[in-house]
């Protein structure tokens, strides 16, 4: 019996410390090469056709990239680096104080922009003031509620919102944000102290560096949506999981499963953190014996009943403002239907074919099902006959989603009232927006770098939980692959790459400046570490090298180097210049 569970623990090991940290250097070796050979932007195109006027949609263009201006990147970055930090150990300074500008700049924005939320989150806003009208038209058959009652959660919270902020409810909740975001950045540093502190003191600072950097995020403050709540508790929950691992104390456990549960009420797409949640909590019942494993078990019973009362405690809730039964909604299957077909921007983007599917089948949920399923299996005959065709069309869907290195966060400011629409019209459509998209992209690749630092330097001694976050992340982006497709729902998980990021580089900045000043003490040794660093460099340019001149090759084009053809690269430069020829006549 003892040597069942001892194997049962090896291969509990393997699968959660190894396994799971193979499947996620494969994720980020992936996006990096992406991000090193190409870039994704939404512009508008001129659509042109025989039966109808010309008009412009949206279109994700798929732009070349020089992976060699990345690397130099990204060698500057660590000298910078290792100069900050050098600094900061003789002055004793902390990036802790940097929180303070970075909340009042956030506050400040909010308020001088003063943006109403726009689509989406004008809806669920509007819905969540007409409950205190005793407006409920959008529950009714066909209405918003209807089809999406997995809003109850969120829209609920804004009731309450609006009854503590009237008007001024929308402020509130960009406020609210603001907070929940610092929040978020504290606990990641946090994680980041927990998983490798005790190997390198820095990486708590690296990681709130990074985290402030990565100014795509900020953007999203003024998002009246809960992206920026799901993601906060979500990371609070990892936190106190990590705690848990730590100590075994049963509050730590407890907290996370309540923190997972509310991060679910302000976005159900955190169901993908709570799965990853569920499954470490699981490694470590395999792993641990007597008190620790009751305890344990207990946060596992936790999770669950936490999870099934929020969803219980927002229905009731919901049921009891509006006296109608929450629906049942749209069929999950539609979405992927949805999310298998082309569009005419991005592959598996939203263009409403799940609610016609809906509608057209009367909103009935069972007939709407089959249908969708009678498509799901027609788009998989197609990739399958065409397996070509399939990898393509997957390679470019995950690079419209992952490899926008500005996440869509500057579109989410656009067009929202007059109010704020003047005074952003630069960061939306001037110059400023295309200086702010160049540096993105240069930051998105410097960060994945980073992870690949950390690929490298931490392969031996992971902890338990090491390979928690990066779990979420391959969750994520398995997720994505059969959902639909958007590059602001894929930025959660891509914020949960920050502490590997921020260890990656941490690792190599104190490996660095411990070279520099032991130069002198054995000019050998420094010698062989010089040399076979350059041979690393080399084999790495290779390989970027080998890349390039195997881009004709399909498995390449159709994964790691996704470009349009040069009409479609002069329609990006003629939409460009559209854009800025426009901006310029608004401001004569």
């Amino acid at each position: 019996m003892k040597a069942n569970v001892n194997i049962l623990k090896k291969i509990a090991k393997n699968l959660f410390q190894y396994g799971s940290y193979a499947i996620f250097a494969l994720c980020a070796v992936y996006l990096t090469l992406l991000s090193l050979f190409s870039s994704s932007s939404v512009q508008l195109k001129k659509v042109m056709s025989e039966w109808e006027p010309e008009r412009l949609e949206q279109y994700t263009f798929f732009l070349p990239d020089s992976p060699w201006k990345h690397l130099a990147a990204c060698a500057l970055l660590l000298f910078l680096l290792c100069f900050i930090f050098s600094f900061m150990e003789k002055k004793k300074a902390k990036i802790i104080w940097l929180f303070v500008p970075f909340l009042l700049f956030c506050i400040i924005f909010v308020f001088g922009a003063d943006l109403y939320p726009a689509s989406d989150p004008s809806k669920i806003l509007r819905i969540a003031r007409q409950i205190r009208e005793q407006n409920f038209e959008q529950f009714e058959v066909g209405g918003y509620m209807h089809r999406y009652p997995d809003q109850s959660g969120i829209i609920l919270l804004y009731y309450l919102v609006h009854c503590l902020f009237g008007e001024n409810d929308y402020l509130a909740i960009q406020i609210w944000n603001v907070l929940v975001l610092a929040g978020a950045y504290f606990f990641l540093g946090r994680i980041a102290a927990l998983l490798w502190g005790d190997k390198d003191g820095n990486v708590q600072e690296m990681t709130w560096l990074f985290c402030l950097a990565f100014f795509p995020v900020t953007m999203y403050v003024t998002f009246v949506y809960g992206t920026i709540p799901g993601l906060a508790f979500s990371i609070l929950a990892f936190y106190m999981e990590l705690e848990y691992m730590r100590t075994g104390k049963l509050a730590y456990g407890i907290i996370a499963a309540a923190s997972i549960s509310f991060a679910i009420i302000w976005k159900t797409n955190s169901l993908v953190m709570f799965i990853a949640m569920c499954l470490f909590f699981v490694y470590d019942l395999i792993m641990e014996k007597g008190e620790r494993k009751r305890k344990t078990l207990i946060v596992i019973a936790a999770l669950i009943v936490f999870q099934r009362l929020g969803s219980w405690a927002v229905d009731a809730a919901m049921e009891g403002l509006t006296g109608t039964e929450v629906a049942e909604g749209m069929p999950k299957t539609a979405w992927v239907s949805m999310a298998l077909q082309e569009t005419g921007g991005t592959p598996g983007a939203w263009d409403g074919y799940s609610v016609g599917l809906y509608e057209a089948n009367g909103y009935d949920y069972e007939k709407t099902n089959e249908a969708a399923k009678e498509k799901i299996a027609e788009r998989i005959h197609i990739f399958l006959d065409d397996r070509s065709y399939g990898v393509d069309f997957f390679g470019r869907k995950n690079a419209a989603q992952w490899n926008d290195p500005a996440f869509g966060s500057l579109s989410v400011v656009d067009g929202r009232e007059e109010n704020g629409k003047k005074k952003l019209d630069n960061l939306c459509h001037g110059p400023l927006k295309y200086r702010m998209e160049n540096m993105a992209n240069y930051l998105h690749s410097a960060i994945l770098i980073g992870v690949c630092f950390y690929l490298f330097l931490g392969i031996k001694k992971q902890k338990r939980g090491e390979m928690l976050l990066g779990t979420a992340t391959v969750g994520g982006a398995l997720f994505h692959t059969f959902w639909e497709a958007k590059p602001q729902y894929v930025l959660p998980y891509f914020v949960l790459l920050l502490p590997y990021c921020a260890m990656g580089y941490s690792g190599m900045v104190k490996r660095m400046l411990i070279l520099w000043k032991e130069r002198k003490k054995d000019r050998e040794k420094t010698g062989k570490i010089c040399l076979s660093a350059a041979a690393g460099v080399g084999i790495i340019c290779a390989f970027i090298g080998m890349i390039s001149l195997l881009s004709g090759f399909r498995i390449i084009s159709y994964t790691v180097h996704i470009q349009n053809e040069p009409e479609y690269l002069e329609q990006y430069e003629e939409a460009v210049q559209r854009d800025l020829q426009e901006y310029e006549e608004r401001q004569e």
